[in-house]
């Protein structure tokens, strides 16, 4: 997952795990995806997996972004994970699941540890990563001209009158706008990361922020996300050990 551009967790497993299929809910940057481990079990419920990262249950209804006649691309909560950050991923599919989490694992688990502390040196990581998307095919339009001519025809074949916006094919020339090329742009993917990781035999820390923007291939569809995170872990004597973990994200959609 480090090797490519993904800019969420969902995003980093497609194609990557058997029996796993992710399907996108909308073209949006940051917007919902819908992971089904081994099909769909459920007509009516939630077919979601349960994400548990560094322990902490989090709930993801990707299936409800795109329900009603309306759809709503939702921000995926999965977005406020810096990929970065993730140390392994591991997916629970069969009763292994269910044993261990009860009803909310019926769907599958999704296991995310992040990255932590480790004794020795400061050990200094900084990377970025820059993407250019564009369209790779758009549809091919009738021009003014042919437009009127298509027109005039349907009007001739139906024994009404021709639309007088039409009359002037000449005038027409003049004017052509495929709109394909007015909402679409190449977009720039660009992100950024820093990480400071060390600790001694007894303190242990994992710093880290990061800068996701993109621009999204059709105008108006921005993206931007910043991470901070934070992992301490202190060995206070040889049977005690406590620590934390901070977790902090603001994302523009």
């Amino acid at each position: 997952m480090a090797a490519t551009s993904v800019t969420s967790l969902d995003q980093g497993l497609q194609g990557r795990a058997a029996g796993v299929v992710v399907l996108n809910t909308s073209g949006q940057p940051g917007a919902g995806t819908s992971i089904r481990i081994r099909g769909t079990s459920s007509i009516n419920g939630n077919n979601e997996p349960l994400y548990v990262i560094d322990g902490i249950p989090v709930i993801s209804d990707a299936s409800s972004f795109s329900t009603g006649a309306l759809q709503n691309p939702a921000l995926n909560p999965l977005t406020n994970i810096n990929p970065n950050d993730i140390e392994s991923i591991e997916i629970l599919k069969d009763a292994s699941a269910t044993s261990i989490y009860g009803a909310r694992g019926a769907n599958g688990v999704v296991l995310v540890t992040t990255k932590q502390g480790k004794s020795g040196k400061p050990k200094v990581s900084i990377g970025a990563k820059f993407t250019l998307q564009q369209v790779t095919k758009k549809m091919d339009m009738l021009n003014s001209v042919q437009l009127a001519e298509l027109a005039n025809e349907v009007a001739d074949n139906d024994g009404v009158e021709r639309n007088p916006v039409f009359a002037g094919l000449n005038n027409l020339s003049k004017i052509n706008t495929d709109w394909q090329d007015e909402i679409f742009r190449k977009a720039l993917l660009q992100n950024y990361n820093i990480s400071v990781r060390g600790g001694t035999k007894t303190v242990t820390y994992n710093i880290s922020g990061g800068y996701t923007g993109q621009d999204g291939i059709c105008i108006g569809s921005d993206f931007e996300r910043y991470t901070f995170r934070m992992a301490t872990e202190i060995q206070a004597t040889s049977k005690v050990r406590f620590g934390g973990t901070v977790n902090v994200s603001y994302t523009k959609q």
